[in-house]
């Protein structure tokens, strides 16, 4: 046993790996459970500055041989389990979830799965849950990290060797600073990225440089370490209970947990009471296997919820103990043995970490073209077939503005009225609208979505009506919706027409079948013989699904037991940072124009309502939200267009409890909005 192992840390580990795993699997009294991460973020910037810091001292120091002891340590477990997950994801998943899948699968071999969650996944959005790679993102913090951390310290050790705390102390301030700002202006980038973690792993390596050159031992007497290590443990349990997916990490408000932490690995030792607690055998044996737990969980998760969607209570603790049991395997027969040089050589490492790693990439870039939405097996055009002869169809993880252009090919009736408009408008329907409705709504609708769809909705239908619905982030400079590119080519043409060149077509033919390669050919078959999902995406019945589903008419509804009760909170969704961008304005305006004057359409603007709570909330803090609503209606009255609706809920007695979430409401709520144009 190494004289410097310190179980309690690994008992630390223990507390950090079940938060994430209980939160992870829907526990609401761990709804702050996330910040486990970051108690490893800590620990992980600890133990390798101090192995660093101590074989630099000690002239041990190898570049070499660092990245080995990586190698040997992450590679291994990881590998075992993306390749577990691939059979896994052909049985469990739609052909555009596996197209996303083998795309992380990709980036996660590559240790960039936090730049690919970040285009594709906000962290706390419904549909992460179901990415069963997801939370390899911090995997790839972490070697982001330490690709130049350690050739930094060398530097600095030869160079200067005094100016390496301050090199952590920069390090952690300009970090810390740059996440508090971002959390408030980009959220979501702000939670994936090395510059806005990298204080986290700051932290554990001014604590390693103070363990490495204090002078005295024990620096602080016995009750103070007592009192200290135990405000650290009620830190961290506080983030746990007491956070969620509103606070804002990993600002400051992530310094509680962090802190915590620092305070268990500078004064909790196996003289405390926290240190005993921590070292006892459960916990450290919790710890030691703490890494395949976490590799292990979130696949099982994930491909359970993609299944079966509402897990209960004791089907959730089975998961764990699966979990548990595959993380004793994986540790005892991959972990131990991959660490023994005596059993793995350096060149065995380095030559297997190479040829798996150049592996996944060619699999999962080749297997992904053919699962890609764009390639003829995508799921798109097979959701769009079924929805024209079934009542409804699964809401999968897909590109949405596909699956509009493949429903607008192979729609079969004539609507009255078009919708178009983000998800917020999505409970507009025939079940509250005495028109023939088709609503082809996606989520985080841009101006961009808005001309692109209804132009080539216009080009194959001829409604009476269109309903538009407006939302705050629509002429922001700064609203990063960037999902409508998958139909960039259709939305330069749809500029074209509406600049009065309208013997612009689109091409609405439908999908012609090439004939498939040998590969492509197998994959089918494999897909077709083996995956269980393809028989779900039709339901049975409506009442009682649990699974969203896509209405015939295009509408959305929601699964019976989706939780509306919610905590006010401020709107951000594309608000981060606000910015009116005059020509997009300009854009939409002559956008409107060639709807009334070209196509001859009754317009109608709707604003959709706000949950409550958040709206008095928001109003408080961004009063632009008020500007942009005004400029909204000034836009429809110059144009003679009919507005509906309004983002204030009290406008048309939306109350609490007729809002999904902080953004979108019932169709209750929606049919009052409505009930100004019937």
């Amino acid at each position: 046993m190494n004289p410097h192992y310190r179980k309690e840390i690994d008992g630390l580990r223990a507390i950090a790996v079940f938060s994430v795993v209980f939160f992870h699997a829907g526990f609401s009294f761990f709804k702050g459970g996330f910040i486990g991460v970051d108690v490893f973020f800590v620990i992980s910037g600890y133990l390798i500055t101090n192995i660093i810091l101590k074989e630099i001292i000690l002239k041990k120091f190898s570049i070499k041989k660092f990245y080995e002891r990586r190698a040997r340590r992450i590679l291994p477990a990881l590998f075992l389990v993306l390749f577990t997950t691939i059979p896994l994801a052909v049985i469990f998943l739609t052909r555009s979830e596996l197209s996303s899948f083998f795309k992380s699968l990709v980036a996660t071999s590559i240790f960039l799965s936090n730049i690919f969650f970040w285009k594709e996944a906000p962290y706390f959005n419904s549909g992460a849950e179901l990415k069963p790679l997801l939370h390899t993102w911090s995997l790839s913090i972490e070697e982001q990290f330490y690709i130049f951390f350690p050739i930094a310290l060398l530097l600095l050790w030869r160079l200067k060797k005094d100016f390496i705390i301050y090199f952590f102390i920069i390090i952690f301030v300009a970090s810390l600073l740059l996440a508090e700002y971002s959390s408030k202006i980009f959220p979501n980038a702000n939670f994936y990225f090395i510059f806005t973690r990298a204080w986290e792993l700051a932290m554990g390596a001014i604590i390693a440089y103070y363990f490495v050159h204090r002078k005295k031992k024990d620096m602080f007497s016995k009750n103070a370490r007592e009192i200290l290590s135990f405000f650290g443990l009620t830190a961290i349990v506080f983030s746990i209970f007491f956070y969620s997916e509103q606070s804002r990490f990993p600002g400051f408000q992530a310094l509680i947990p962090t802190m915590g932490s620092a305070f268990i690995l500078i004064f909790a030792d196996k003289n405390t009471l926290i240190g005993k607690f921590l070292s006892n055998k459960f916990l450290v044996g919790i710890g030691l296997i703490s890494y395949s737990f976490y590799l292990w969980h979130q696949p099982l998760f994930a491909f359970a919820k993609s299944y079966i969607v509402n897990i209960d209570f004791l089907n959730k603790f089975f998961i764990i103990f699966l979990a548990l049991i595959l993380s004793f395997i994986s540790w005892k027969f991959v972990e131990k043995n991959f660490r023994n040089k005596k059993i793995i050589t350096s060149k065995k490492i380095f030559f297997w970490g190479f040829v798996s790693t150049f592996s996944f990439v060619i699999f999962g870039l080749s297997t992904n073209y053919y699962f890609d939405g764009k390639s003829r097996g995508g799921s798109e055009a097979e959701l769009a077939k079924l929805l024209s002869k079934n009542i409804a169809v699964e809401s999968t993880v897909m590109d949405e503005r596909l699956f509009i252009k493949q429903r607008i090919i192979y729609e079969n009736y004539k609507p009255e009225t078009l919708v178009i408009g983000s998800s917020r408008i999505m409970q507009i329907s025939n079940q509250i609208s005495r028109n023939r409705i088709l609503n082809l709504g996606v989520s985080g609708a841009s101006i961009e979505d808005h001309i692109t769809l209804l132009e080539m909705s216009l080009q194959k239908f001829n409604p009476e009506t269109v309903i538009i619905g407006l939302d705050p982030w629509l002429f922001n400079k700064f609203n990063y919706q960037g999902r409508w590119k998958s139909l960039k080519k259709e939305y330069r043409k749809s500029l074209i027409k509406i600049d009065g060149k309208n013997q612009i077509k689109f091409n609405l033919s439908e999908s012609s079948e090439t004939t498939p390669s040998k590969w492509e050919f197998f994959l089918e078959n494999i897909y077709k013989f083996i995956n269980i999902k393809q028989l779900s995406l039709v339901p049975k019945e409506l009442e009682n699904n649990e699974k969203k589903l896509i209405l015939r008419d295009g509408s959305l509804l929601y699964p019976k037991n989706t939780n509306n009760k919610l905590t006010a909170k401020i709107i951000n969704y594309s608000m981060g940072k606000y910015e009116f961008s005059k020509e997009n304005y300009k854009v939409y305006d002559k956008f409107l124009k060639n709807l009334l004057n070209h196509h001859k359409k009754k317009v109608v603007i709707f604003l959709t309502p706000f949950e409550p709570s958040s709206y008095e909330l928001t109003i408080e803090e961004k009063p632009i939200f008020l500007e942009i609503e005004k400029m909204f209606i000034d836009l429809a009255r110059k144009n003679s267009i009919k507005v509906i609706g309004s983002f204030n809920p009290s406008k048309n007695n939306c109350k609490n409890n007729e809002f999904f979430d902080n953004l979108h409401p019932t169709k209750s709520c929606t049919s009052k909005v409505l009930s100004e144009l019937y």
